[in-house]
């Protein structure tokens, strides 16, 4: 096995293994906000408000912790997938539209996609938003009227 094949064999384990991590957090993630959503509803159908605010503060203090999570393990995987790129780049003769070239072809954008972690962001903020929201009822009229206000804005 040549440096080159050594390299690539390296980086490519390092991807793979960030990578599903990543995504075995985001897994983790929507089942622990399918939890904490489920506390909610229960909270609100039993009328125990403190009940509801300790579920919406664990909520959002746990989807901070899986937001740091998902960045260092982004940062991860994009260290494995710049050291891919360096060996496409070698192995196309730096043309980035050879069919080699898989990681500089993923980082060309197409109209209406989202990446992962505008994807993960935006689900991370939601679930802020919605278990303070639910969780905290003084909270909840300000979002609602803010909501309100931005979507009759839209109109």
């Amino acid at each position: 096995m040549d440096k080159t094949e050594q390299i690539f064999e390296h980086a490519w384990r390092h991807f793979t293994v960030h990578s599903a991590q990543r995504m075995q957090h985001f897994n983790y993630a929507i089942t622990m906000s399918a939890a904490i959503y489920a506390t909610l509803v229960a909270a609100d159908e039993f009328d125990s408000a403190r009940l509801g605010q300790v579920a919406a503060a664990l909520g959002v203090g746990a989807t901070f912790a899986f937001w740091n999570l998902d960045r260092r393990t982004r940062r991860l995987v994009h260290h494995s997938e710049a050291a891919l790129k360096k060996i496409e780049q070698e192995l196309s003769d730096g043309d980035d539209r050879a069919p080699i070239a898989l990681f500089h072809a993923s980082d060309r954008k197409t109209f209406g996609s989202l990446s992962y972690t505008s994807a993960f962001t935006l689900l991370f903020v939601c679930n802020v938003v919605a278990m303070t929201a639910l969780g905290f009822p003084l909270v909840r009229e300000a979002v609602t009227t803010a909501v309100i206000g931005w979507v009759s804005g839209l109109f």
